[in-house]
């Protein structure tokens, strides 16, 4: 049976340290089999129970993996602005590098691409029985409302500060479906 190494416990154990509702989840392969360990702050917990994991949150790493593999094959360039790859958006203007994207550092705020209105929506779905998503979604997004949302909200460029940003994580998304020859747009996360 394969163990963990002590640098990686020693690792984990420093991620997790003071952490109180941290749950670390670590797999690897050994003897074509799979196994599971979850960490909290006070060292491993029980790995049989179930846990839930938001799929939007787990996507944003393949999603940013894939820009890595892009990358490195030269298929693109991480300094490269998105208007390098979405022709339809204005000439002239200011864009964020795929970079200041997949870093949460391209300005894009953690509220893209929903106002208000479409916020309570949402809440009331989940209170009262949670909406499909389909085209009366706020989170459907279509290309016609992607691009009204980059146009919209102008960025300058600057060293903008770290703000999570889903918007520009899916933004990356739509690149490399450019790229890739396979893009769809549609669902936001």
């Amino acid at each position: 049976m394969f163990e963990i190494s002590d640098e990686t416990l020693r690792l984990i154990n420093k991620t997790c340290k003071g952490k109180k509702h941290l749950k670390l989840t670590v797999g690897y392969l050994t003897d074509n089999q799979s196994v599971i360990k979850i960490y909290n702050e006070s060292g491993e917990i029980d790995s049989s129970k179930k846990y839930h994991y938001e799929i939007g949150s787990i996507t944003k790493t393949f999603t940013v993996s894939l820009l890595s593999k892009y990358v490195s094959e030269k298929k693109l360039s991480i300094n490269d602005p998105i208007q390098k790859y979405i022709e339809e958006l204005k000439e002239n203007t200011y864009y964020p590098a795929l970079l200041s994207l997949a870093t949460h550092s391209s300005g894009y705020s953690a509220s893209l691409p929903l106002n208000k209105r479409e916020y309570f929506k949402i809440l009331l779905g989940l209170i009262f029985g949670g909406s499909d998503l389909d085209k009366n979604n706020p989170l459907y997004m279509d290309f016609n409302k992607m691009k009204m949302l980059i146009e919209r909200n102008k960025l300058k460029e600057v060293d903008y500060s770290w703000k999570y940003s889903n918007f520009g994580i899916s933004l990356i998304g739509y690149v490399l479906g450019i790229v890739s020859g396979r893009g769809i747009l549609g669902y936001y996360e």
